[in-house]
């Protein structure tokens, strides 16, 4: 499964946590767009009854940050390869 993401922003200081961040000006920020793309795949594999689990990247920034890693350009899910077909 891959997508790919809208024209977004990776400027690290207007983009950081604390950051006062909008999907509006010009562009949002990359990690904004990430995140909501993961929750609408992730709310789709629950849906299904698919399971699956984050990794590298993804779970680093999950658990050091609670959030996207700013500079990351994927993200990590796996899914079992039993549940394959019912990803089509």
């Amino acid at each position: 499964l891959t997508c790919r993401s809208p024209r977004c922003d990776r400027n690290a200081s207007a983009c950081s946590r604390t950051a006062g961040r909008s999907l509006a000006s010009p562009y949002g920020c990359c990690s904004d767009y990430m995140h909501l793309m993961l929750v609408d795949v992730t709310e789709w594999l629950r849906r299904e009854g698919i399971p699956y689990f984050i990794t590298y990247g993804t779970l680093l920034g999950a658990l050091r940050d609670q959030d996207i890693l700013p500079y990351t350009q994927d993200m990590d899910i796996v899914v079992d390869r039993a549940y394959w077909p019912q990803l089509q």
